[in-house]
């Protein structure tokens, strides 16, 4: 077969390509496959296929495999995702009740503190349950997170005020008096972090 100039470049080309696309795929140390699904990235049904892959990868492997990919990593997430959120949140809890114990040298406070806030959070996050939207897992960690850390904040300032005015007058005035000496600090910063959600989103 004889080719012009132009046609022989090109196909010099697409050798050199399919020779490197063989390195990808085959050589001395592994085997690689490339596999296409058509079934959604996440979902119960496409992880219970792969658990298929896996048996059967198994069977002619014996455990030298990885199954890698974005279902795999959605997998990986969603089987530890529970778990160790569970973990980081009871042990930010403690954490936060330590502070608090030495701050106020109360055990009851803190503890009533953190039961409001980790309550306002999952009632925050409720909310994209019961609208059937999905919520990303990074943005659910970085969001608890930062309400955790800015409620304890305005906790702090609210719970050190109303003592300081208990001593002088009744709970309920000084309920009153706390709430509105901390508002310019919780509505500022409040505003703020509205406002940067609404950006972000």
């Amino acid at each position: 077969i004889s080719l012009d100039g132009g046609d022989a470049a090109d196909m010099t080309d697409m050798l050199g390509q399919l020779d490197t696309a063989r390195a990808q795929l085959q050589n001395d140390r592994y085997s690689r496959m490339v596999v296409y699904l058509n079934l959604p990235e996440e979902g119960q049904q496409t992880y219970d296929f792969m658990g298929e892959i896996r048996s059967v990868l198994g069977r002619y492997y014996e455990g030298d495999y990885y199954v890698v990919g974005n279902s795999t990593s959605s997998r990986d997430l969603s089987s530890f995702f529970v778990s160790d959120n569970l973990m980081i949140t009871i042990l930010s809890g403690l954490f936060v009740i330590l502070v608090l114990l030495f701050t106020f040298q109360s055990v009851g406070l803190p503890i009533l503190l953190i039961v409001v806030i980790q309550g306002s959070i999952w009632i925050n996050f409720s909310i994209p349950t019961f609208t059937g939207e999905p919520l990303y897992f990074l943005g659910y960690l970085i969001v608890n997170a930062i309400m955790m850390g800015a409620n304890i904040d305005y906790a702090i300032v609210i719970s050190s005020h109303y003592l300081e005015k208990k001593e002088t007058m009744p709970h309920k005035e000084a309920i009153v008096h706390a709430i509105n000496s901390a508002f310019p600090t919780v509505f500022t910063s409040g505003t703020i972090m509205a406002s940067a959600g609404l950006l972000i989103g």
